[in-house]
């Protein structure tokens, strides 16, 4: 099922960097950030929780605030991801980056070449264009997608 639910946020990781799409699973009827690493779906919690570990990186560092665990997708109720989009002048585009905080601009991006020329884009590479916007031009939503 795909849809949009609207939620005009836009999502940071706990270090301050936007996330554009993030993909969460449910369990227990909880929803969780979930990350998947080849075959290993982990789900992520900021609260110490049953079944839950600490979070050791891959330099062996014991984080304290962050607690993993890992799953068979059977396990879990639900899988889903959301996406960060935008309407500018009535075309639907994938929200890439927020420029400036302060200023609220808005990096959008394309592949499709036909929508990039009709709003003004800039070709960033073979494939793709960007386009900075004001936030005030642009409807941010959210897209639901079951994976």
């Amino acid at each position: 099922m795909t849809g949009s639910l609207n939620k005009p946020d836009i999502r940071r990781n706990r270090y301050g960097q936007r996330d554009s799409m993030e993909t969460y699973g449910i369990y227990k009827g909880k929803q969780y950030p979930l990350a998947q690493i080849d075959q290993q779906l982990i789900l992520k919690s900021t609260k110490e929780e049953a079944g839950f570990t600490k979070y050791v990186d891959v330099s062996g560092k014991v984080h304290e605030d962050l607690f993993v665990k890992e799953f068979k997708r059977k396990d879990l109720e639900k899988v889903f991801q959301l996406n960060d989009m935008a309407y500018y002048k009535g075309e639907k585009l994938e929200v890439l980056n927020v420029i400036n905080d302060d200023t609220e601009e808005i990096e959008l991006f394309t592949m499709d070449k036909r929508k990039a020329e009709k709003l003004g884009f800039v070709q960033h590479d073979k494939l793709s264009f960007r386009k900075t916007a004001a936030r005030k031009e642009v409807e941010l939503i959210k897209e639901y997608k079951d994976i």
